[in-house]
């Protein structure tokens, strides 16, 4: 049981930062130079896009140093809010974005997450976010240390 569970969460890892690496690696100039998340305590949590793909592919390697900032993206996300576009200096609600790949998909068509974000007609949200950092492996909210870090793992509660 213990092995299916982290096969699963290593999968589960995998696929994560696969979609960021994805979704980073395209051509276009415009970019998604940030991803905002909301976490189950109702925080809005903004990761620099380019940081967050370093740190899962860290992560994935077994860095903790310098995967924590997935690893603190990955344990406080409860969902994706919004992204954003570097080009347009706007953000574009996470479900905007999900509703048009669907959409897209569901018409046989391609869908180019750079070139939607930077599309004028694409409309945009406002967001307010502390940003999180990743510092030598400490992770700072805003330039604070994050307080809900803690220094042990917990491997069973009996």
């Amino acid at each position: 049981m213990k092995l299916s569970k982290k096969l699963g969460l290593a999968l589960a890892t995998i696929i994560t930062s696969s979609s960021i690496l994805l979704a980073t690696t395209t051509t276009a100039q415009a970019k998604c130079s940030s991803i905002v998340i909301l976490t189950s305590s109702g925080s809005y949590y903004e990761y620099s896009f380019a940081d967050l793909k370093t740190s899962a592919a860290a992560y994935v390697l077994g860095d903790t140093v310098n995967g924590a900032l997935y690893q603190h993206f990955a344990a406080n996300r409860a969902s994706i809010n919004a992204y954003h576009d570097d080009a347009r200096n706007v953000y574009v609600a996470a479900s905007t974005v999900n509703t048009k790949a669907a959409t897209t998909a569901a018409y046989g068509g391609t869908f180019d997450f750079n070139s939607y974000l930077e599309n004028s007609s694409t409309p945009s949200t406002t967001v307010t976010a502390k940003q999180v950092k990743n510092n030598s492996g400490t992770i700072t909210i805003d330039g604070a240390a994050d307080s809900t870090e803690s220094d042990f793992d917990v491997i069973s509660i009996e």
